[in-house]
């Protein structure tokens, strides 16, 4: 087994992610990777769940009370977390004014009601750990035959071929099985949408050491005309570099390589180190999606000064059909980013710089490009008029033939009307499949049904297949957004936030609101978690300062107003007189509470630069293609989705 599963890496890591195909050798033998890494995290859930079980039962004999306990303190501590985030609202509604102690009062209570039952769990563990049962069969015995287990299981699925690139990396990532909630089996039918190959380099991998053609694990080779293969009708480009990733060793234990087309649009940093290679395999629709991830590891921010002066920042050309620099990042010069959405006529504001340097400006997504994701959803509202029409005549269809019907037709002929497409979908391949030749009635049914399928899966794969160039398409903005970023500024600071909890506003349905809603669909489509990540490897430091009154207090007097309308843009300081925009002033605020300061010559009204992304001028010749020919089909969607309602 390898050593110290758990060991960190020194530096910053990041991910360089490359559009891959399908290998060209030992094809197979990847799959079969895959199936096997699967089969291992399994096993190594299976070993872990037999170790509990037999924790609890010795808890149970010894300390029955325990476990009870340990659920009535985890109930206890998730009430006091949702008082305390009411608490938090009611503050922030308040700002800064006496609130009803009401709240407090029972915070109080609750905390000390769960400090008396952590008192008992205390109780009752020194008398468990006392006793003679867990000296004799728990504690470090459990350990070691969780070790033992783990130990065989990895000598298992080495004995049965599996890779030890792939069965270290699953090693590591079980290290969590260990402690918080118990861990669960994954089913081949969902991870099969995505799977994955690992190859891990020993002691780290530079780009130059993987396009030299020397290692022994991973190498790069460029072809600056492309790389080619057959096609149905004319040659087809995959790519432009082979990587050849070693899968395992013979007889003679010489490698066995695996060679995968991918697209290498952009250099590793020279000074960062390979130290996992991955290979993904996912479903888009039905159609397999391939990838490769780099994992590097680059220096932190604070030792790349030593490495600019032994010499790592000069120019260089590589055996690209291009000469390529040495990226470039900036080492002075600080950006605060106010990150957000709010929705305009023409465009999506996702975020507003104020730089150290005096320079304002938005960041935004087009609205050519909104349109388009617009465009998805009434896809989808096209697909449920046609299953709506489909289940409108089938579940009476199925009704009144339950007596004869076959036994996979029994359980759509009691809840039809809740099944989705895909479901509806199988059921009628299925059919299909085992009676072919049925009674008159059922053959004119499957007919009808063989042209809705077939209706059904031209929609969904255009669906799925814009939808992900649309979002693809946002990424790539969003990093090179970060790349224009980092050669001027040094540092980006942002809010200290949770951009998870912005999605938990409940729906129309459950209490929430109409713009409720809307503004979850806008939040959706900034995607502020991928701008974040973007900016993370696009600088060379990403800080985070507190967000409380940065959009409320007037960066020039600091007095905190009292808004009426919370969603307006403009606001006017109560106390000095200042006219500012919302996003402006909460941008230099972010500046400030960084320890920057400016001397700002105007008052802060809507920057007059603005970076556009995602614009239809800016899609690519593919990209442009898809979106038009979706509106040969947005005139049959209307009409469908109009005369539903």
């Amino acid at each position: 087994m390898p050593r110290n599963p758990k060991k960190k890496m020194d530096g910053v890591g990041r991910n360089y992610k490359y559009g891959a195909y399908a290998p060209l050798t030992n094809e197979d033998e990847v799959r079969w990777q895959m199936v096997l890494g699967h089969r291992y995290r399994n096993r190594l859930v299976e070993v872990e769940l037999d170790i509990r079980a037999k924790r609890d039962a010795i808890i149970q004999e010894v300390a029955p009370g325990l476990l009870a306990l340990e659920d009535e303190i985890n109930k206890m501590g998730e009430i006091i977390a949702l008082h305390e985030k009411a608490q938090k609202e009611q503050n922030k509604k308040q700002r800064g004014r006496d609130v009803h102690p009401g709240v407090a009062n029972l915070l109080r209570d609750l905390k000390a009601e769960k400090k008396g039952l952590v008192g008992k769990r205390k109780a009752l563990k020194a008398e468990l750990f006392a006793s003679d049962r867990w000296k004799q069969d728990g504690g470090d015995h459990l350990n070691q035959q969780r070790k033992e287990g783990r130990s065989n299981a990895y000598s298992e699925y080495k004995d049965e071929g599996l890779w030890w690139g792939v069965r270290s990396k699953i090693l590591r990532e079980s290290g969590s099985f260990i402690s918080g909630a118990p861990p669960k089996f994954r089913g081949w039918h969902k991870s099969v949408r995505s799977t994955r190959f690992v190859v891990q380099t020993q002691g780290g991998l530079t780009e130059e050491e993987l396009l030299s053609g020397r290692n022994t694990t991973a190498r790069l080779t460029l072809f600056p005309d492309g790389v080619w293969a057959e096609g149905k009708r004319r040659p087809k480009r995959m790519g432009d570099a082979i990587l050849d990733l070693r899968i395992g060793s013979d007889e003679h234990r010489k490698p066995i390589w695996t060679s995968i087309p991918i697209s290498y649009d952009r250099h590793l940093p020279a000074e960062a180190k390979i130290k996992w290679i991955y290979l993904f395999k996912r479903l888009l629709v039905d159609k397999e999606k391939w990838e490769v991830v780099f994992a590097l590891e680059c220096p932190a921010a604070a030792d790349y000064d030593a490495i600019r002066r032994r010499g790592g920042d000069k120019k260089r050309t590589n055996r690209n059909r291009k000469g390529i620099r040495l990226r470039k990042y900036a080492q002075s010069g600080v950006v605060a980013i106010d990150v957000g959405w709010r929705k305009f006529e023409d465009y999506l504001l996702v975020g507003t710089c104020a730089a150290s340097d005096g320079r304002e400006w938005e960041l935004r997504l087009d609205g050519n490009w909104l349109g388009q994701l617009r465009r998805v959803e009434g896809m989808q509202s096209y697909r449920d008029v046609l299953l709506n029409e489909q289940v409108k005549w089938l579940h009476p269809w199925l009704k009144s033939r339950k007596g004869s019907l076959p036994e996979l037709l029994l359980p759509p002929s009691r809840n039809l009307e809740k099944w989705g497409q895909r479901s509806v979908a199988r059921l009628v391949k299925q059919w299909m499949r085992e009676r072919p030749i049925g009674t008159l009635d059922e053959q004119r049914a499957l007919a009808r049904l063989d042209e809705w399928l077939s209706r059904e899966n031209h929609v969904w794969h255009f669906q799925a297949n814009l939808q992900h160039q649309l979002l693809l398409y946002r990424r790539e903005e969003y990093r090179v957004w970060a790349r224009r970023i980092g050669e001027v500024y040094r540092c980006v600071v942002l809010e200290k936030l949770n951009y998870g909890d912005w999605h938990k506003k409940p729906p129309v349905e459950r209490g929430g609101s109409v713009k409720a809603d809307m503004a979850k669909k806008y939040l959706r489509d900034a995607g502020l978690s991928h701008l974040k990540n973007a900016l993370k490897g696009g600088v060379l430091q990403v800080a985070d300062v507190p967000h409380e009154g940065t959009t409320v207090n007037c960066h020039a007097c600091g007095h905190a107003d009292v808004w009426e309308d919370p969603a307006a843009k403009d606001h006017v300081c109560e106390t000095c007189g200042l006219r500012w925009d919302r996003d402006v002033n909460a941008a230099r605020n972010i500046l400030a509470a960084s320890g920057v300061t400016v001397a700002w010559e105007r008052e802060p009204l809507a920057p007059t630069e603005a970076w556009t992304a995602c614009s239809k001028s800016g899609l690519n010749r593919a990209q442009r293609r898809a979106i038009s020919s979706s509106l040969a089909i947005d005139s049959e969607i209307a009409l469908a989705v109009g005369g539903s309602e």
